[in-house]
């Protein structure tokens, strides 16, 4: 219980959307943590990039190996709008969802939303039965006119 206690608590630091961080927050963040980070261009090719991402990795942790890939989308002032999130393995995925349960506003299996001062955030799991592959993705709530 204490196990999976704590590795839900470390999750929360480095299983995280980051919107609304700055380049330079997640790179910080990236290197106070000593977890691996990159930061790369979506779109190459026909002249200068123009989407900047940060792709952060975690090392495995406990027994079954639990790490995650993250990949934050920047917008043109470097500010981060868009996170994926994808664990491992199932045993990533499972814990990731027990705490969204217990942290977030459950809208379905598969949809979470998180209210704050800064905003409503929604995170969504999106899985791929065809490839056997699953992520979720955290996004901003666009404010209603």
């Amino acid at each position: 219980m204490l196990f999976g206690l704590a590795m839900l608590v470390s999750q929360k630091s480095y299983a995280q959307a980051r919107i609304g961080y700055s380049e330079k927050e997640i790179v910080q963040d990236c290197k106070e943590n000593n977890w691996e980070c990159k930061v790369d261009f979506l779109d190459k090719e026909k002249g200068k990039p123009k989407t900047k991402i940060i792709q952060v990795t975690t090392p495995p942790k406990g027994k079954d190996g639990v790490s995650f890939v993250t990949t934050h989308l920047l917008d043109k002032d470097d500010i981060c709008v868009l996170s994926f999130i994808y664990p491992n393995n199932n045993k990533a995925l499972n814990s990731l969802v027990q705490y969204y349960n217990s942290e977030y506003v459950q809208i379905s299996d598969t949809k979470w939303k998180n209210y704050t001062s800064s905003g409503i955030f929604n995170a969504n799991l999106v899985i791929d039965e065809d490839d056997n592959s699953f992520y979720f993705v955290w996004s901003k709530q666009e404010k209603k006119k």
